[in-house]
């Protein structure tokens, strides 16, 4: 590794190059001659199966040298100009984006205008499946084509309903966080104290049909659980309001 190599790290803030030799145990992410030390690139949003970065809500693409793409445009039609929140990328390659009218969008991976999904979300409030399907979740009873489903649902590629994830009575509060596990289980957070009726202190693991998986149960001390990773050995890493860590 040359000293004049870069590896491109992305923040919760904004996207910055760092010299290699800095970077976290001089590991190399990929090469960036195109972004100087310490300037910002803009939020990271995703990775694309190309190598590609999204950053600025999926607004902006850069190459892997963190030049601008610039045969790519995001194109978020609307009534108004739309600005990009948040982006993820679903596995056909296909962009979701949440604008700041609340809409969840679907665009090609060039960024083109495929459809609006669902009207009504927070940029923090969804995550793509390796099916494609779409978790959402809201503070508020979400009703797709008709059919009603509390505090969070599941959307088929092509905007419909999934009537197969049903969460019953839903959480009794608001959802801080969702994650998605390689088994199909899903973890939820938040500051609910009951889940479909059935008592689970802020933080619960449901089947994939929607249901409450009543063999897991752990008590938060405090606080709603805000950020959550899987491990390598299976175990959950959970974050909430007060920093505290838990397994």
């Amino acid at each position: 590794m040359g000293a004049a190599s870069r590896a491109s790290w992305c923040f919760v803030g904004a996207c910055y190059a760092l010299s290699a030799a800095t970077a976290f145990g001089g590991v190399n992410f990929f090469t960036s001659p195109q972004i100087s030390d310490g300037q910002s690139v803009g939020a990271f949003a995703a990775l694309q199966p190309n190598g590609k970065v999204l950053v600025s809500g999926g607004a902006i693409r850069l190459n892997a040298d963190g030049s601008t793409d610039t045969s790519y445009s995001l194109a978020l039609s609307g009534p108004t100009p739309q600005v990009a929140e948040a982006a993820k990328v679903a596995p056909d390659g296909d962009i979701v984006v949440v604008d700041n009218s609340q809409r969840l969008v679907d665009c090609s991976s060039t960024g083109a205008f495929k459809q609006e999904i669902y009207s009504g979300i927070s940029p923090t409030a969804f995550l793509v499946q390796g099916d494609g399907k779409i978790l959402i979740w809201t503070s508020n009873a979400i009703t797709v084509q008709g059919v009603t489903r509390q505090g969070i649902a599941r959307i088929n590629v092509d905007g419909t309903l999934d009537t197969s994830f049903d969460p019953g009575f839903g959480p009794n509060a608001q959802i801080a966080s969702v994650l998605l596990l390689s088994d199909g289980k899903i973890m939820v957070g938040g500051f609910f104290n009951t889940f479909d009726k059935v008592a689970v202190l802020g933080f619960v693991r449901l089947n994939s049909n929607g249901s409450v998986d009543q063999t897991f149960s752990v008590t938060i001390q405090s606080a709603p659980i805000t950020e959550m990773a899987e491990m390598p050995n299976g175990q959950v890493a959970a974050w909430n309001a007060a920093t505290r860590q838990l397994e």
